[in-house]
């Protein structure tokens, strides 16, 4: 089965940026997962493991999404906390362009802000 992961890590980059902007932190689970879209409840039964990291090294933060040897999928998900700063600034503005692209279309990395959105690769 093969798994689409450019819409989907497009999206969760989008929601962890809305997050940002509300101030809301989001519960990465499996729920979370298909009830935003990102993955079917069929093909959330292959995902073995998400680790969510609330203090990742970086930037830039980068997820990926392995197999496992029993053919799981293991997600590490990098979720850190809005940068701020004058060095690190990142505003609203940048925030909401990137939100409001839409998921179907370029850039499906988050361009000049991609320093600080998470997202993924395989």
């Amino acid at each position: 089965m093969a798994f689409n992961l450019v819409s989907p890590n497009k999206k969760l980059s989008q929601l962890i940026a809305q997050s940002w902007l509300d101030g809301q932190r989001l519960t990465i689970d499996k729920k979370f997962l298909v009830d935003s879209g990102l993955f079917s409840a069929e093909e959330a039964q292959y995902i073995e493991e998400i680790q969510v990291d609330e203090n990742p090294p970086g930037p830039p933060y980068i997820g990926t999404v392995t197999m496992s040897k029993t053919g799981q999928l293991q997600l590490y998900l990098p979720y850190p906390l809005r940068p701020t700063g004058v060095e690190d600034e990142l505003t609203d503005e940048q925030l909401t362009r990137w939100i409001s692209s839409p998921l179907d279309s370029e850039p499906y990395l988050p361009g000049e802000i991609n320093q600080w959105i998470p997202y993924s690769c395989c």
